[in-house]
């Protein structure tokens, strides 16, 4: 019982982002891209696609691979990728 308690308290500790919050940040980063670089020729294309798909993917739950991809999107384009 004491073990279950102290994994409880343990848990707790370091605050993790709510999932709202890890896809507001994939939605903001999406439109960081869209406002700086929206596709503007051929070859822009497949990026916005990966950062549309990157999005889908943070609707469906997979946040983490999603806001990778969406942050490499940004620095790729020398766009600064802002903090959490």
């Amino acid at each position: 019982m004491a073990a279950g308690l102290v994994l409880a308290l343990l848990a707790g500790c370091a605050p993790r982002p709510t999932d709202q919050a890890l896809l507001a940040r994939c939605v903001r980063y999406d439109a960081l891209w869209v406002r700086y670089e929206y596709p503007q020729s051929f070859f822009h294309i497949a990026a916005k696609m990966r950062a549309d798909y990157a999005v889908y993917e943070c609707q469906r739950g997979h946040y983490h691979p999603a806001l990778e991809d969406l942050e490499d999107i940004l620095r790729r384009v020398k766009i600064p990728v802002p903090d959490q």
